[in-house]
């Protein structure tokens, strides 16, 4: 919020309507049961025709709004008003310089006029000849220098001063039907009754928040009922107010009827310092889902006018802490305590679980995705181990059948000419030399021209295969030796 931006202080109709012997006669207040969710603070008051002012109050500002219920059709739908710094009205008759004016529309609950004012130092309004309305609160837009001590500033939820994260969606220019009960009247009126503004920012996705930064030492949320009543529904909410955090529920048997000016929460007491609030949206369930539906805040500031405001900033944290508290701006002062709760009237209040410093709701959501996702890393890598594993243990035994002991391969005698093949041996050689082939006559025919055509050999000794020179000294060695050719004299 900057320092250029309207302010307005809210006025409900109790304060401007002091009962009393002597003016009891000109009014007939009307206080709301918990469940009503038709007025501001659950009162109005509904003027009776006088022959002077039927309201008259004094005020510093620029501006001022008048919030109620017109009349239904068939009554009046004018009155008059005047709005100066110098005519006091009396009770003969309104002053020279009323004006007349039209109420919004017949049985409209919402904002039916405003007045601007030339003085923003000292302001009498005059309402005259406005039977039949029934006024719920008045908002003054007050100047920089306006005293703010003691007053409630009401911030509509299009204000920069509240920051919306996540899916929100602003809904405008629409009423919801209510009956009320006016005093005078016979029968139930059907109001087509307005937010404040005539705006709403509603939602209802997980996680989604809403922050509103104030230096005060009170806060309301003021909101719509969740849901149509006529189905079951439960909306949970949490609030953090400077880190001390309170889950709040409603359900449809809060409420008598679908309406306006539902307190959502409510923190009295503070400390007189600046202040974050954050309200975020923990689940909605029901046939008809409910959504958060949020209209505007009011809060007591701690500065005396609007030129001293501090500036402020409702940022959301980008990486909130877990049970810690932010040290700018602690919940309760010296002597003071702090009060957080949900505003319910009726005994069927909304179940509240008391404040805490937990985990904010969408820190556990990333950690339980991030927890999961570990959980699965390490199930994939423990089973392509064990895949591993098991194909490296298949191969070793596959290995295994196939290791080769030391071996001889007996060379294969492959003849060259048409003769009947000779069979021959190898006969071991003495000494530490290798094998030498000793052929056997089987037949009295000639030897066949023949070639050694060996294979491959796994082991040959020590000292392989024999030369031909080793051969030859061999065979000289032997008695009788027979003749034979030898491989390297083949196809001479």
């Amino acid at each position: 919020m900057t320092s250029l931006e309207p302010m307005t202080v809210v006025f409900d109709d109790i304060s401007l309507f002091p009962l009393s012997e002597s003016t009891q006669h000109l009014y007939t207040r009307t206080i709301l049961d918990g469940k009503d969710t038709l007025s501001y603070n659950q009162s109005f008051t509904t003027l009776s025709y006088t022959r002077g002012c039927d309201l008259a109050f004094a005020f510093d500002g620029v501006a001022v709004s008048l919030f109620g219920i017109a009349p239904d059709k068939g009554s009046n739908q004018t009155f008059l008003v005047s709005l100066s710094s110098t005519d006091i009205p009396t009770a003969g008759s309104p002053p020279s310089t009323s004006q007349m004016r039209n109420y919004h529309a017949p049985a409209y609950g919402g904002l039916q006029t405003m007045i601007p004012s030339t003085d923003p130092q000292f302001n009498m309004l005059c309402l005259a000849e406005a039977s039949g309305f029934s006024l719920d609160y008045a908002l003054i837009k007050v100047s920089p220098n306006t005293i703010l001590t003691g007053k409630t500033i009401l911030v509509d939820n299009t204000s920069p001063q509240l920051s919306w994260e996540g899916s929100w969606i602003s809904q405008n220019n629409f009423t919801l039907p209510i009956p009320v009960q006016v005093p005078g009247q016979k029968t139930t009126l059907t109001a087509e009754m307005a937010p404040h503004g005539n705006t709403t920012h509603e939602n209802q996705q997980i996680g989604d928040a809403f922050v509103f930064a104030f230096t005060g030492t009170s806060v309301v949320v003021h909101g719509l009922t969740p849901a149509p009543i006529g189905q079951p529904f439960n909306l949970g909410l949490s609030f953090s107010l400077d880190g001390t955090e309170q889950f709040v529920n409603l359900t449809n048997e809060m409420f008598a009827f679908e309406g306006f000016h539902v307190s959502y929460f409510r923190a009295t007491d503070l400390a007189q310092t600046n202040h974050t609030l954050i309200g975020r949206v923990v689940h909605a369930d029901g046939s008809v889902v409910p959504r958060a539906r949020l209209d505007y805040v009011t809060y007591q500031p701690s500065f005396s006018t609007q030129a001293n405001m501090p500036i402020l900033s409702p940022v959301l944290p980008t990486d909130p802490q877990p049970g810690s508290s932010t040290s700018s701006g602690a919940l309760s002062s010296a002597g003071a305590s702090s009060t957080l709760s949900l505003v319910s009237q009726s005994s069927a209040a909304a179940t509240i679980v008391p404040a805490s410093k937990s985990t904010p709701s969408r820190t556990i959501v990333g950690t339980a995705v991030a927890g999961t996702t570990a959980l699965l890393l390490l199930v994939c890598i423990v089973y392509f181990w064990v895949r591993r594993w098991l194909r490296r243990r298949e191969i070793t035994a596959k290995n295994s059948c196939k290791l080769v002991e030391p071996y001889l391969t007996t060379p294969t005698l492959q003849y060259t000419d048409d003769d009947q093949p000779r069979g021959r041996t190898l006969k071991r050689a003495e000494g530490p030399t290798a094998w030498a082939p000793t052929p056997q006559i089987s037949s009295p025919e000639p030897i066949a021209r023949w070639r050694v055509q060996q294979t491959s050999l796994a082991s040959a000794g020590p000292h392989g295969w024999m030369s031909d020179a080793e051969l030859a000294d061999l065979r000289g060695s032997e008695t009788s030796p027979p003749t034979y050719h030898s491989p390297g004299s083949v196809g001479g």
